[in-house]
């Protein structure tokens, strides 16, 4: 038989459209050595698959967007690889929060660890906030003075006006609280005096990430390795928040444009603001390298936020949900999956 009957050219790729939808066949590699097998035996045919996962739709036995599991309606067959095409995650994680919120320091000898309000500040307002905690802590004393320059972004705490004890000795034990320390403008060591300005400046709108991880049972589908001083973190995506196609936020991560982020705040017609990312801002994408997924008929979703100490949280959306549009290669039905 003539061999120009087979296509040896593996460089193109065709493309064409039906009423079942976008149908792709990729290059027809054959070789020319078996003569006798069908060109056509080895083909597959594949489809694109748009998939949205809306948290509000997840099953009422998952009670936090942050973690949750959703049933397809009809199941996907011999998948070839999973790409993040869009998302819109809300801006609802308050600058301080449960990771974070624990303001560490050390006064005449004693440690304390002074509990600040969880929600957003600009950074004006949270030196107010760590003056009026450290007023009303037991055993700190009265008279504190926190203040913010705003033209050098530093803080500065004074206590030579404490009384009830008066002040002998001070410290803020910045190792202490490594994730709050990038915040109020502390390193990483132990700042002493009586009157204490922070290293660096403060930043209320500390650039934050999310961790988007997708599976199926024991399956996880990560396409990242991100390595931390302590281990290795694996996810689907890292999504930068505030940088790339994501919105832009000045000083206070509770503002956005002058405006509040939450829906109760003045100036807003309602719902929260979200980050707008793209496929380009991540480049999430999952190829099962090792043959293709017999089949997916449900998907789990976890958010989780890598932290400046290399630990790794659940973030806390404040029951926001979010949106996320999948793109999922795979043969066009169960019988085609046979090749």
């Amino acid at each position: 038989m003539d061999s120009s009957y087979f296509q040896v050219n593996p460089e193109t790729t065709t493309r064409r459209n039906d009423n079942a939808g976008e149908i792709m066949d990729p290059p027809k590699h054959f070789d020319i050595s078996k003569m006798g097998e069908s060109p056509f035996k080895r083909q597959k045919q594949l489809r694109r698959y748009r998939l949205l996962l809306n948290s509000s739709f997840r099953p009422t036995s998952c009670t936090s967007p942050s973690n949750y599991t959703v049933q397809f309606p009809e199941p996907i067959y011999g998948i070839e690889s999973i790409q993040l095409q869009r998302a819109f995650i809300p801006m609802s994680i308050y600058t301080i929060n449960d990771n974070n919120n624990v303001f560490a320091v050390n006064i005449n000898t004693v440690d304390y660890n002074i509990n600040l309000t969880n929600g957003n500040y600009t950074n004006a307002a949270l030196a107010t906030e760590i003056k009026n905690e450290l007023n009303a802590a037991a055993g700190t004393g009265t008279g504190w003075i926190v203040t913010h320059d705003s033209a050098s972004g530093l803080m500065t705490i004074d206590s030579t006006s404490v009384t009830t004890p008066v002040v002998t000795s001070f410290s803020v034990r910045a190792g202490d609280m490594p994730n709050l320390s990038p915040v109020v403008g502390f390193g990483s060591t132990t700042v002493t005096g009586l009157t204490i300005v922070s290293p660096q400046p403060m930043n209320t709108s500390m650039p934050l990430n999310i961790l988007l991880n997708l599976g199926q049972g024991n399956d996880r589908y990560d396409s990242l390795l991100l390595p931390t001083a302590t281990k290795n973190i694996r996810c689907f995506a890292y999504i930068p928040i505030g940088i790339g196609t994501g919105s832009s936020i000045s000083e206070s991560a509770g503002l956005l444009g002058m405006a509040p982020i939450l829906v109760g705040s003045p100036g807003l017609s309602g719902g929260y603001k979200y980050y707008a990312i793209s496929k380009d801002t991540t480049t999430a994408y999952y190829d099962f390298y090792e043959g293709s997924k017999s089949i997916i008929n449900k998907m789990s979703v976890s958010f989780e936020q890598l932290l400046p100490d290399g630990n790794v949280v659940t973030p806390d959306f404040n029951n926001a949900d979010h949106v996320i549009e999948l793109e999922i290669v795979a043969q066009v039905d169960k019988i085609s999956s046979i090749v």
